[in-house]
């Protein structure tokens, strides 16, 4: 059964300023290319949102690199916002943004319709850090 969303999420406008807005819709943005990047499953969207050596944003391509291998995909919102913080400007243009989020406990399918199983839904808070540089990337994520 393939659940697939038709289009990749598309940058909002509000993610391309330079602001404390702009910061929060950058993550909004970001955890909703990871929900795309995982039930159509397609690789290589990611790390155009991130700096390289960005430990979080390389689990995250690896995950997606898997399920592309593995002709798998989850068929529902595997992660939802519950709640993002507002943005704090720290030093060196670097900011922060809090998000809570839960994995759910959406299914995965492969190509002969089975399903795999999912840990035990949680939510949890994680930082953002956020760096603009011609456009709002992701350096890091932290709990």
């Amino acid at each position: 059964m393939k659940n697939w969303p038709a289009d990749a999420p598309q940058l909002p406008e509000a993610a391309t300023k330079h602001t404390k807005a702009g910061a929060e819709a950058f993550v909004r943005h970001y955890i909703d290319v990871i929900n795309y990047a995982w039930m159509k499953p397609k690789s290589g969207l990611i790390p155009q949102l991130s700096y390289k050596g960005c430990k979080f944003c390389a689990s995250v391509e690896n995950t997606t690199e898997e399920l592309v291998k593995n002709g798998e995909w989850y068929t529902k919102t595997p992660v939802k916002i519950r709640s993002v913080k507002p943005a704090q400007k720290g030093e060196m243009g670097k900011w922060l943004v809090g998000v809570t989020i839960t994995d759910t406990t959406a299914p995965i399918h492969n190509q002969q319709g089975k399903t795999g199983g999912r840990k035990a839904e949680a939510t949890d808070t994680f930082y953002f850090a956020l760096k603009w540089s011609d456009g709002w990337r992701s350096f890091g994520v932290t709990k």
